[in-house]
């Protein structure tokens, strides 16, 4: 899935309103993958037991639309992340960046599902681990000057 990313610039304040939002979209990306993997664990049974292309059961055929529903369904959700200017770094974990300039430089705010608000950032090549506690969240710019 090559998603295009909206390149935007954030402040810690411009985030945190975004929250409450990317929350609903993994959550419900959480219940779609799940039931994107039962249809296809569902899908690969029934494809042993239906071994003829001439003959599809109507069963199989009704999974295998709805695989495919469901599929566009998260892929939806992706886009809807991309539109806001989230960088999705682990979809399962609730990894994400969002660009911001913090002393003249693009840096990433870093929040992960479960934390209540952004805390923390890191550079552009750092990856979590390298994240650092934000001190002050006014030092962080949505625009370069």
């Amino acid at each position: 899935m090559n998603i295009p990313i909206k390149e935007k610039l954030f402040t810690v304040k411009e985030v945190n309103k975004l929250l409450p939002e990317i929350r609903v979209i993994f959550d419900e990306f959480k219940d779609r993958k799940k039931i994107f993997f039962e249809l296809k664990e569902e899908v690969l049974e029934l494809t042993k037991i239906v071994d003829n292309d001439e003959y599809r059961s109507e069963e199989l055929s009704n999974k295998e639309r709805i695989l495919m529903a469901t599929s566009k369904e998260i892929e939806h959700l992706f886009r809807e992340l991309a539109e806001l200017g989230c960088i999705v770094k682990d979809i399962d974990n609730g990894l994400v960046d969002f660009i911001s300039i913090f002393h003249d430089k693009k840096v990433f705010l870093c929040w992960k599902q479960g934390e209540n608000n952004v805390s923390w950032y890191h550079d552009m090549h750092a990856g979590f681990s390298g994240r650092l506690k934000i001190e002050d969240p006014v030092e962080f710019k949505n625009v370069l000057v």
